[in-house]
C-alpha cells in the first residue's frame, strides 16, 4: 500500500495538513473530497513523494519514500497534475510514450502495445496520430490521462502494485468523459492491482464510482469510508456549510445520491 502516518505539512510557512494517517491500497478507487483549499492537492503531492511532511511519513509498500530514488518511485507511481503544460508540437502518440520514459527496457513494439491500450482505456484512441497541440482542452485532458496510465501499464512486474494519483482528473471532461474516465479508473484498479486516488469536486461522481472517500477539512481527515459512511448530511454540512439530503442512487444500489440545497 501507499500508507501516510501522522503527516504535517506545510507550505510557504503556513500549516495545510496536521495528523493526517490514510493508505491508499491496491484496486482501490478511492475519492479525495473537500472544499476549496482543504489540503487535497497537498496530501496527492505528499503521498506522490513530490512535497516533504514537515513530521509523520509516507511509505510505499512498507519502503520510505523520503529515501527512494526517483527513477525507482516512477516506476511505481504516476501523477496526473490539475494542469499540464505542454508548448511543443508533438503528436499524441509521442505524448503518451513519455509515460513510459521510466521504463527503457521496452522494445519499439512493447512500447506501441503500452501507447495503443493505454488511449484506449482513455478512450482518445481515434486522436493517435494528431497534433496535441490541435486539440480540445477535455481532449488534452484525455491524452494526459493516457500518458499516465502508460506509465501504470509499462513493464509490469508479478505481484508488483501500482499507484495513480489523479489531481482533478475531470475539470475539463464533459458528463459522458467524467463517467467514462472513473468507471474505467475503477476497472483498472481491480484488474491491474492498482491503487488510484482522486481528487474530486463532484460528491455524486465520487459516491457512484469509488470504493472508498477521504473527506478533509480543515487540514485534517473528517471522514473516510465507503461512500455511505462519509456522505452523511452532518459530515457535509461540517465540510461545505451547506445542507444536503440523500437518496439511494437509482442505479447503484447501496450508494447515495446526494442533493445539495
Amino acid at each position: 500500500m501507499l500508507a501516510a502516518d501522522r503527516l504535517d505539512v506545510s507550505r510557504n510557512g503556513f500549516p495545510v495538513l496536521r495528523q493526517v494517517t490514510v493508505a491508499l491500497r491496491a484496486g482501490e478507487l478511492v475519492g479525495l473530497l473537500g472544499g476549496n483549499g482543504a489540503g487535497k492537492s497537498t496530501l496527492l503531492a505528499t503521498l506522490a513523494g513530490e512535497l516533504a511532511p514537515d513530521a509523520g511519513s509516507v511509505t510505499l509498500d512498507g519502503a520510505s519514500l523520503a529515501g527512494m530514488a526517483h527513477r525507482r518511485l516512477a516506476r511505481r507511481r504516476a501523477v496526473l497534475p490539475q494542469r499540464s503544460a505542454l508548448d511543443f508540437d508533438l503528436e499524441v502518440a509521442e505524448v503518451v510514450e513519455m509515460g513510459a520514459y521510466p521504463f527503457p527496457e521496452l522494445s519499439a513494439a512493447a512500447l506501441a502495445g503500452v501507447v495503443a491500450q493505454a488511449l484506449e482505456l482513455a478512450d482518445a484512441a481515434a486522436y493517435a496520430g494528431r497534433r496535441y497541440l490541435r486539440l480540445s482542452g477535455g481532449e488534452q485532458q484525455r491524452v494526459q490521462y493516457a500518458r499516465v496510465l502508460a506509465q501504470c501499464l509499462a513493464a509490469p512486474a508479478a505481484d508488483e502494485a501500482r499507484y495513480l494519483l489523479l489531481d482533478e482528473p475531470v475539470s475539463s471532461l464533459d458528463p459522458p468523459h467524467q463517467h467514462g474516465l472513473l468507471e474505467g479508473a475503477a476497472r483498472l484498479a481491480r484488474a491491474r492491482r492498482t491503487g488510484v486516488l482522486a481528487v474530486l469536486h463532484d460528491v455524486n461522481l465520487a459516491a457512484r464510482w469509488c470504493d472508498r472517500l477521504l473527506l478533509l477539512a480543515g487540514g485534517g481527515i473528517v471522514a473516510q469510508g465507503e461512500p455511505a459512511q462519509v456522505l452523511t448530511a452532518a459530515n457535509l454540512r461540517r465540510v461545505y456549510g451547506i445542507e444536503a439530503t440523500l437518496i439511494p442512487h437509482p442505479r447503484a444500489p447501496g450508494r447515495p445520491l446526494v442533493v445539495f440545497g
